[in-house]
């Protein structure tokens, strides 16, 4: 009986450990979420607070900022994000979505393309130009 009740520890702490992580990683990517009603760049710095880091993503056709929000370093490496939570926004200042990893960002998906070109901007020009931004 001894060895059937080491056995089953041994596989029910990690799996304990796992659960409880999973809570943590969880807990901790929602304390993130955008509030309902979230539509513009000035609402989204509102609730955000300074931005850690904007990067400007330029095509011919469109322009996007992605806005790092900032978090502690320790507490990403805690959840294994390979980045800050992040908020993009259009050209127009209306926010397209958001990312609890911001190395892992999918809104909206064509920041991914090959075709946008990729330049970090400097946080305290963008606050000055999100003013000027009016979503239509």
């Amino acid at each position: 009986m001894k060895k059937i009740t080491r056995i089953a520890l041994w596989i029910l702490v990690p799996l304990a450990a796992l659960f409880l992580y999973g809570h943590f990683v969880h807990w901790f990517q929602g304390r993130y979420v955008p509030p309902p009603g979230i539509r513009t760049v000035g609402e989204v710095l509102e609730w955000t607070g300074r931005p850690w880091w904007v990067v400007r993503y330029s095509a011919p056709t469109a322009t996007y900022f992605e806005i790092g929000m900032k978090v502690p370093v320790r507490t990403l490496g805690l959840t294994l994000a390979s980045g800050a939570p992040s908020y993009t926004v259009d050209h127009a200042g209306r926010f397209i979505g958001w990312s609890p990893d911001s190395g892992d960002v999918h809104t909206p998906p064509v920041l991914k393309s090959r075709e946008l070109k990729r330049e970090s901007i400097d946080v305290d020009d963008f606050i000055r130009n999100a003013k000027t931004m009016t979503p239509n």
